[in-house]
């Protein structure tokens, strides 16, 4: 599943793919890939892609509890994870298993993994493009800024693609509406 996810990679300036797989509680497998945005100079990390997709279709309850990823996670995902997921998930990458505190003993602002929200579920179930961006920007992630940011992206099918704030206690590497929105329609 994770040399699946790797492929799919879109980098078409770095070349360099990355997948990643987060393994929850529940027994769930959510996967995600490095994608390089060109015209707007912006990058998603696997694992950001990954906790997109654990995000968007995660049951209540549901939290992670590991991540296997094709590279050594860099620090910006280090950050990320350990904001978002907590430091006690355990990251698998190479020959390596280690919990993530290991990986960051010291991570900015503290990060205790509170920004995490177990009951947290989407519901796909609306049409109306304004609703549901509406309904997005209700989902942002915001302990500090308290931003609330959603947005939806509408294809020529019909099919409706969302993306909300998330926000992260370095705040670099948080992610954007659009950005998490566009990520949506390659996952």
């Amino acid at each position: 599943m994770l040399e699946d996810f790797r492929n799919k990679s879109i980098a078409p300036k770095s070349n360099y793919k990355v997948g990643a797989v987060i393994h929850t509680n529940l027994g769930n497998k959510y996967g995600g890939f490095n994608i390089e945005f060109d015209k707007i100079e912006h990058t998603l990390h696997a694992e950001q892609t990954s906790y997109i997709n654990f995000l968007m279709n995660k049951s209540v309850g549901e939290y992670p509890t590991s991540i296997d990823v094709s590279a050594a996670p860099c620090g910006h995902c280090r950050q990320f994870l350990s904001s978002l997921g907590g430091s006690d998930m355990l990251v698998n990458f190479g020959d390596d298993s280690v919990l993530l505190s290991e990986l960051l003993p010291h991570p900015f602002g503290g990060c205790s993994g509170d920004v995490f929200i177990e009951d947290m579920v989407i519901d796909f179930n609306m049409d109306d493009p304004i609703e549901y961006t509406d309904y997005m920007m209700g989902k942002s992630i915001n302990k500090f800024t308290k931003f609330k940011g959603g947005c939806v992206i509408e294809t020529y099918d019909e099919t409706l693609h969302g993306g909300f704030f998330i926000e992260n206690d370095a705040f670099n590497p948080s992610i954007n509406p659009v950005v998490m929105a566009m990520c949506n329609l390659y996952l």
